[in-house]
């Protein structure tokens, strides 16, 4: 009888892919109004986002700037924002995401600034763009006057 040896050999080669729930960076551009001002405001961001689970992520920081088109230098108003997004399991190639920021926002002509909330509820409808109606306010107080700046709007979102 004949005897024979076989040599096997396997190589196996992985190589991770991006995923599309990863951390990175982000611009939102908002279109919507300023409360008690006519006219058409925009709202511009910029920020980063820690990505935990497919669910859960934080904007770690957020800086953004909302103004009305027709009086830009009276209300032009940036704002630092650090927020915690929840994101829902997928349905028709799309998730549905909402998220509550807290922060500080400065009205430049006025001078002053206070504490500034944002509250967002959308849908990623592709893995990096992403649309939202987004409720912004900001509380202030000037010479024993306690006044508002919010902004109420869409966004769409980009990330990197």
């Amino acid at each position: 009888a004949a005897v024979s040896a076989q040599l096997v050999t396997s190589t196996t080669i992985s190589k991770e892919r991006k995923q599309k729930g990863d951390s990175g960076m982000f611009v939102e551009l908002g279109v919507g109004a300023l409360k008690d001002i006519d006219g058409l405001a925009l709202d511009l961001g910029l920020g980063y986002r820690k990505v935990f689970t497919p669910n859960i992520a934080w904007d770690i920081l957020k800086l953004k700037a909302a103004a009305n088109l027709d009086y830009l230098s009276e209300t032009i108003s940036p704002q630092l924002l650090t927020a915690v997004r929840g994101t829902s399991p997928e349905f028709a190639g799309m998730t549905a995401f909402g998220s509550i920021g807290l922060g500080y926002g400065y009205h430049i002509d006025g001078e002053n600034g206070g504490f500034a909330y944002e509250f967002q509820a959308g849908l990623n409808v592709l893995p990096r763009l992403s649309v939202a109606f987004t409720y912004n306010r900001q509380s202030m107080s000037n010479n024993g006057w306690d006044y508002n700046f919010t902004f109420i709007g869409a966004k769409v979102g980009f990330k990197f």
